[in-house]
Parts: C-alpha cells; structure tokens; sequence
C-alpha cells in the first residue's frame, strides 16, 4: 500500500489508494478514512499511474464516479427487494458502503411517499399507513443502535441512517395531517415538493454514464448526484430552520439564469414566500451562491449545478 499524504486534500473521504503489489503503477481500490474497520471500494477498472499527475488523478477521479454510480445502481436494485419486504433492509444497509446505505433509505422513502399522494384522494387510510411504515423503518434501525455494531465507522453509518430518517418520518406524519385537513391534495402540492426528494431512473443519464441517473429534487429543481466517494461521516440534525429557509433558498436559487429579469427572479422566489422584502434579500442571497459556488454538499450527496 502506498500513502500519498496529499490525497484527503484532492478528495473528501479518499485517505489513501492500494497499488498492485507487482506493478505498482497500478491502483485498483482506496481506502476512506476512519482507522479500524474503515470503507474499502474496489475500482471497477484498475486505474493507471502513469504520465502527468494531474492526468492520472483525473483518470481517477472518473474511474471513481463509474464505481460509485455501480454501487447507486445496486442500491436502487436492493431498495426495490425492500420495499416489499422489510426484513431485508439490514442486509442491504450491511453490503453498502455508509452513503449508498443512506442514500437506499432516502429513495425508498422518496418512492414511499411520493406514490402514497397520487393515491390518497382515491384512498383515504393510505397516508396513515405509509406513516406507520415510516415508523417502522425508524423502529428497526433503532434497534441496531442497541447491538455490537464491531466498528465505529458501522455505528456511525447506522446512527446516520437513524438521525436522517428521524426527519423523514416528521415529514410523513406532516403529510399525513396536511392531507386530513386538505392541504395538501396530491404530490404536486408544495408542501411535498419543497422537500428533498431521490430518484433513481433507469432511462435517464447523467455526465457520468447514459445507462441510468440518480437525481436529488427539490422544489422545481433537479440535480445529478455526482458519485463521488464521501466516506461514513456524521449528520447534524435536520431542523425547520435549515429545511424551510436555507435548502429551498439556496437550491431554487441555483436554477435561476444569470441573467434573469428581476421579475423572472422574483416570480421565482415568491414559491417560497409571498413577503415582498423575504423575495429581495433572498434573490440577493441566491445570486450571491450562485456566483461564488462551484459546488456544495448536501445530506452526502454532491450537486454539479452548485
């Protein structure tokens, strides 16, 4: 193994790459940060170190989301074996590593939910029962916060799983009360749509590969998850405050032109509030991101468009 001390400062979670033991310009895994009981991730094609630095390393960074979007595909393949059959959650959060085992749970909720509006006008108990599934998820990974987790990276994984859902399952209690007192009508509402939402769907593509895309939305907003490695790493509590005012100022913001009109702007933002000076400061706030920002990260997942 070959430690090159530079690599946390080329990528997020990336401590350091194994070489081949015989040939040492090949790299065919890394290794996240962590210690004992760390995230390793084979490449799926061995990546060569060989010429100009900057060429290999870009070499590796692509070879990186090739791999990383293989693990997305599988994890939207397991999460469709869960849905009908929670038993088998524990085993796909064991074989994932800690971003794709958070990003399972975030797509299965966002296909929980978002199927659940379409049909509750038809059907009037549905919300009740996608909220006593939500419930459930949180129950059972509750549970594995009470056994022998080996590694302090797996508890970590685990009780991020938990801290993200604990948010995902206000939501859908939310939901539910919106819809009883109709509020909210179907999936199109915007009490739905201001929340951030994953969809993994086959036939589209992204700049990775053309072969599939996962997409994080929120509001009218779409981006491409951008399948970079980003290890097993705590999550602070999701709030009112950094959902409501932050996540839907900055994200509808990024969708802004360049140069819109100051109507166009304003139309845009009036989405979130109807307050002429709130519409101002956060036109000025989203152009400022907009501007200054070449990416960001959000809730483990990186966004191209920031």
């Amino acid at each position: 193994m070959i430690v090159i001390e530079y690599y946390e400062n080329v990528f997020d979670a990336i401590q350091v790459v194994e070489h081949d033991k015989k040939d040492k310009t090949v790299i065919h895994k890394f290794h996240g940060v962590g210690g004992v009981g760390h995230e390793m991730v084979r490449f799926l094609q061995p990546v060569r170190a060989l010429g100009n630095i900057e060429d290999w390393l870009l070499s590796l960074l692509q070879n990186m989301q090739q791999t990383m979007k293989d693990h997305a595909r599988s994890c939207a393949a397991g999460v469709a074996e869960v849905i009908s059959d929670l038993s088998k959650l524990r085993s796909l959060v064991d074989n994932s590593i800690a971003q794709f085992a958070l990003l399972a749970v975030q797509l299965m909720w966002s296909y929980e939910t978002q199927t659940t509006l379409e049909q509750c006008r038809a059907n009037k108990i549905i919300m009740k029962e996608n909220t006593q599934r939500q419930i459930q998820v949180m129950a059972e990974m509750s549970s594995w916060c009470l056994q022998d987790l080996k590694t302090s990276v797996n508890r970590k994984k685990i009780e991020t799983l938990v801290t993200v859902h604990l948010h995902q399952r206000d939501i859908a209690q939310e939901l539910m009360q919106l819809v009883r007192i109709k509020k909210v009508q179907d999936a199109n509402d915007f009490d739905w749509l201001k929340q951030v939402r994953f969809y993994y769907r086959p036939n589209a593509w992204d700049e990775v590969s053309d072969n599939g895309a996962t997409i994080i939305s929120i509001t009218d907003v779409d981006f491409n998850y951008q399948y970079e490695y980003l290890g097993a790493k705590e999550r602070l509590a999701i709030t009112p405050l950094s959902r409501s005012k932050c996540e839907e100022t900055r994200n509808t913001g990024f969708s802004i032109p360049r140069r819109s009109s100051e109507r166009h702007v304003k139309e845009s933002m009036r989405l979130l509030h109807n307050d002429e000076s709130w519409i101002c400061r956060k036109t000025r706030i989203a152009r400022e991101f907009e501007s200054t920002v070449s990416w960001c990260l959000h809730d483990g997942s990186r966004f191209s468009d920031h």
